[in-house]
């Protein structure tokens, strides 16, 4: 019966825990489409620069720079706006243009697949190790403009419409999503190439044996 007691009041203690921390948690959504969950935070101004100050699930303070805000919203739902439109430092939309981008960044980031980047820039990376040794010096060449092709590209926005039919008419949203799909091919592509050079130096180990 004690036991019972006790399992019962330390499982109310965690519940009450863990609705505290879901009250205390705050949104923040970054100008690069990334979304971050933290508790509390403090805005610290020094001169010319601003910070939101917080601590991390590890209790270690945490730092990022308000210029790279968009928002933060907070458990009930209100939102707290840092973005400023001011076209002297390149922010040409509006606050309403620039959250659908924001919006359409993260849907991106957090949905968007690009497997053929990887595997193209997988195949650069590895066909780069074949060079002769005396031209070696140009095997770093063949993924870099692979790399480059494959960021010249974006998706199809009829794909993104037909995917998001809701966001069809907002052109800022696909922006938005098409420039973080196109971030997502670079990098794939940029780890294929390394994990491609990897393979094919293993290989040419292995065979040169």
């Amino acid at each position: 019966m004690k036991y019972t007691k006790i399992k019962h009041l330390l499982s109310l203690l965690s519940l009450l825990f863990i609705i505290n921390v879901s009250l205390a948690q705050n949104t923040v959504w970054m100008l690069n489409g990334k979304k971050t969950i933290i508790n509390d935070y403090n805005i610290n101004k020094y001169e010319d620069t601003h910070n939101l100050i917080y601590q991390n699930s590890r209790g270690k303070d945490k730092q990022i720079g308000v210029d790279e805000i968009f928002s933060v919203t907070d458990n009930t739902g209100e939102e707290k706006i840092f973005y400023k439109k001011d076209s002297l430092i390149g922010r040409f939309f509006t606050t309403k243009q620039m959250k659908d981008y924001v919006r359409g960044e993260f849907e991106a980031h957090k949905n968007y697949k690009a497997p053929l980047s990887t595997a193209l820039g997988f195949i650069a990376g590895g066909a780069s190790v074949i060079i002769p040794l005396e031209k070696m010096f140009y095997a770093p060449l063949i993924p870099a403009v692979a790399t480059t092709i494959i960021g010249c590209t974006k998706p199809a926005e009829k794909k993104i419409k037909n995917k998001y039919p809701n966001y069809e008419n907002n052109n800022y949203y696909i922006l938005g999503y098409k420039e973080s799909a196109k971030k997502k091919r670079i990098n794939n592509a940029l780890k294929g190439s390394v994990a491609g050079m990897a393979a094919g130096i293993i290989v040419a180990f292995i065979i040169g044996n």
